[in-house]
């Protein structure tokens, strides 16, 4: 009886792992990965980051030159499951989920670096709270770079040079979401219903101005996250090598400034050498290669600026139970679903339906883009890897729309240079989280620009409450809106407030049931004044994390090539050598720019330009 019952176990365990198990994209590395070289290496291609760049140009150079030893250095570990058995222990990868992007922030598959809120006057150099004054800037710490923690949205490429059009490095499958969250779909209908526009995505034309659409996802035909590193690389080759948990500390260049090996530097602290028979691709992204060029041509470039979307976050009150807050999605029957089946709402994205509104006053190619995400709730963890206030998670059940700038001139940060200063060693000291902050805190705009975006966030506020109070999205929300009650004028009434909404029903008082009504009126008339909605953009604006261009001023100026100014073959290959003539050729689109499918297509342009040599 025992041995039956064993036997049964084992055949429906057989079943389970052939039929659900062995479909993974994400298992088996296609492509050898080195660690803590014992001696010096010699490649003919060296590509640092092992980020959707630095694959693409990978990729690029074993295509055209099979013979040839290719090494990608990576500061980060490879997150892809290793071992005798990786089709099993891949289920437990939860990164592959997009429902689990942001909390991948944070992990080790992110950098850790934060900047400065873009609107606000500055950080206070006697303020103690310093996490108050800046926000998480996810930038990819692994093989795959920031592809393992993104979105997933698809955004078209910028061309590589200015007249020409614009071309992946390889097409990468785009689908839409397996499941979609309610909320999604009632904000796309009442959307549609203001905009009197919907569109269709394709990736030939994969958004319409003033239209509501769904997202296209990098996902696989199972609906979790793809694997840029396992796709790209699928024709395993033996020239082709990862070199995980290393980074570059310097080149050696001959008279004719011809990079002839890499130094680098383990985790452990081992230092090596990496002898270079052709070229060097940089593909370290939009912080990692800026911080390359800066130590090794200290002279080069002076400022580094990055080129980024301004968002706004605007939380609504949801229907209990119908979100993706944490509290309805990580249910045990979610955990049954995906364990068992594999199905269920661990596979809903982060975002898979946007909207985009033409703004005149900003110019003819400015537009504002609102991202629905299906949560907002009260979730002080989710608000922190967001880079959001805890004042606003008023609700235990809620819906964010994040509203988005793009094609608007001069929204960038600077990029802090190292200040080895008694003041700043002190101030260090004080706050180890200075040492990852990568921004100024003072604005790159004219008050004259920063007056019209804030104008236009109002605008964007303004038509995001009109879709709200549409039918259907209407019937899964009350309509109540977080409000910063601390931007109010009325402190005592701030509190009363706080209290109203932060107890639970069971817990108010008699008299703070019969003032509720009269509170919310107050809140919900202070939320509409024009003082208040400026002072809100002002204080909750963010960068987005679709940084670009920060090395195109490293760049030769000859036929706007991307090699790097006063070597022969040292190459960008990625977002940071975004120049303002590839951002203007490609509608002045910095969600584009910044994008996955932008850093492919430099880092293909790079490696063609290498090749061409």
């Amino acid at each position: 009886m025992l041995l039956a019952w064993i036997l049964t176990l084992l055949a429906l365990f057989a079943s389970w792992l052939w039929n659900l198990q062995l479909r993974s994209s994400n298992s088996h590395r296609p492509y050898k990965v080195l660690q803590k070289p014992i001696q010096d290496l010699q490649v003919d291609f060296v590509v640092v980051g092992a980020g959707p760049g630095g694959l693409a140009a990978s990729k690029c150079l074993i295509e055209h030159e099979k013979e040839s030893l290719v090494l990608v250095i990576e500061r980060g570990m490879d997150p892809s499951p290793a071992g005798p058995f990786p089709k099993i222990t891949g289920i437990a990868h939860m990164h592959n989920l997009l429902s689990h992007a942001v909390e991948s922030v944070g992990s080790k598959l992110d950098s850790g670096w934060y900047v400065d809120y873009p609107l606000r006057h500055g950080r206070n150099e006697g303020d103690d709270d310093v996490p108050s004054s800046v926000a998480p800037y996810p930038r990819g710490c692994a093989v795959g770079g920031t592809s393992n923690m993104d979105w997933a949205l698809y955004f078209p490429p910028v061309p590589a040079k200015a007249g020409m059009k614009a071309t992946e490095a390889v097409s990468v499958p785009h689908a839409f979401a397996i499941s979609r969250s309610p909320l999604s779909w009632g904000f796309a209908e009442s959307a549609g219903a203001i905009l009197k526009r919907k569109h269709l995505s394709s990736l030939s034309e994969p958004y319409m101005r003033n239209s509501v659409f769904p997202g296209l996802l990098r996902i696989d035909k199972y609906g979790c996250r793809l694997s840029l590193s396992h796709y790209l690389m699928s024709q395993q080759s033996s020239s082709f090598s990862i070199l995980e948990g290393c980074e570059v500390t310097g080149f050696s260049f001959n008279d004719k400034g011809t990079v002839t090996s890499v130094q680098c530097k383990s985790v452990d602290s081992h230092i090596f050498r990496v002898t270079v028979r052709k070229g060097v691709i940089l593909s370290a992204g939009v912080i990692g290669t800026a911080r390359i060029i800066r130590q090794v041509f200290p002279k080069l470039q002076e400022h580094f600026f990055v080129r980024d979307s301004i968002a706004v976050p605007l939380i609504f009150r949801a229907r209990r139970g119908i979100s993706d807050d944490r509290r309805n999605l990580r249910s045990f029957m979610a955990h049954i679903m995906w364990w068992v089946l594999r199905r269920g709402p661990f596979l809903n994205a982060v975002c898979d339906t946007l909207a985009v509104v033409d703004l005149p006053s900003l110019g003819s190619r400015a537009e504002l883009v609102v991202f629905l995400l299906p949560f907002g709730g009260r979730d002080p963890i989710l608000y922190r890897q967001l880079g959001l206030d805890r004042i606003l998670g008023m609700f235990t059940d809620g819906f964010m729309m994040f509203l988005t700038l793009r094609g608007v001139d001069g929204t960038c940060f600077e990029l802090s240079t190292e200040s080895s200063g008694k003041e700043e060693e002190r101030r260090k000291e004080s706050h180890p989280l200075f040492d990852r902050v990568l921004s100024f805190p003072a604005s790159t705009m004219s008050p004259a620009m920063l007056t019209k975006v804030v104008a236009a966030f109002m605008d964007g506020i303004q038509l995001c409450r009109k879709i709200v109070a549409e039918p259907p999205l209407a019937h899964f929300s009350t309509g109540q809106e977080a409000v910063d009650v601390t931007l109010c004028a009325d402190p005592k009434r701030a509190v009363q407030y706080v209290q109203l909404m932060r107890k639970p029903p069971s817990k108010l008082k008699e008299s703070q049931r019969a003032n509720a009504p009269a509170l919310l009126a107050w809140a919900k008339e202070s939320s509409r004044t024009p003082a208040y909605m400026e002072a809100y953009i002002r204080r909750h604006a963010l960068w987005l994390g679709f940084g670009c261009g920060s090395c195109a001023a490293s760049l030769a100026n000859d036929d706007e090539s991307l090699r790097v100014s006063g070597t022969t073959n040292m190459f960008i290959g990625d977002c940071s050598g975004v120049t303002e003539k590839m951002w203007k050729a490609g509608g002045s689109d910095t969600l584009s720019a910044g994008s996955v499918s932008t850093a492919m297509a430099l880092g293909k342009a790079a490696a063609m330009e290498l090749l061409a040599l």
